[in-house]
């Protein structure tokens, strides 16, 4: 059982899900790592949109990417266009700082999954993931 209340997260085939997590912020970087950790799944951190894209296109097992909406070396919603160009299935989370970072509909249109407001809870982003995940029939819960 992961810390805290949540259940371990697995994948269909029972390994932990690859989660990218693309932000640029340092701490906020850290703190998405310890709670990816936490659910049990394996983080794999990057810190801007190049280091993402080469990320997705040489590592096939990613479940999930986590996306901060406010990157400062491009645009998120570009680099999710360009994410879902390299023709890959999984669900993309975006983290917005406020309302006004992204549109609905602008990131829908992008292919965003889902998008969860700043700040949240350890709790809420647990949620958003495992709705994301379930959404795209990858992950399973475990006890």
């Amino acid at each position: 059982m992961a810390s805290g209340t949540h259940a371990e997260l697995r994948t269909a085939a029972g390994r932990p899900p690859r989660v990218a997590l693309v932000d640029g912020n340092r701490t906020s970087t850290m703190l998405l790592t310890v709670l990816c950790e936490a659910f049990g799944c394996w983080p794999l951190p990057v810190r801007s949109a190049e280091a993402a894209l080469a990320l997705i296109r040489r590592d096939d097992l990613i479940d999930l990417v986590l996306v901060d909406l406010a990157l400062t070396d491009m645009d998120a919603i570009v680099v999710v266009q360009l994410i879902r160009t390299l023709g890959r299935e999984f669900p993309i989370l975006g983290l917005a700082g406020n309302r006004s970072d992204v549109s609905w509909m602008r990131s829908r249109a992008a292919g965003l999954t889902s998008v969860l407001s700043k700040p949240f809870s350890p709790s809420e982003l647990y949620d958003a993931m495992v709705s994301a995940l379930g959404k795209a029939g990858i992950s399973a819960l475990v006890n």
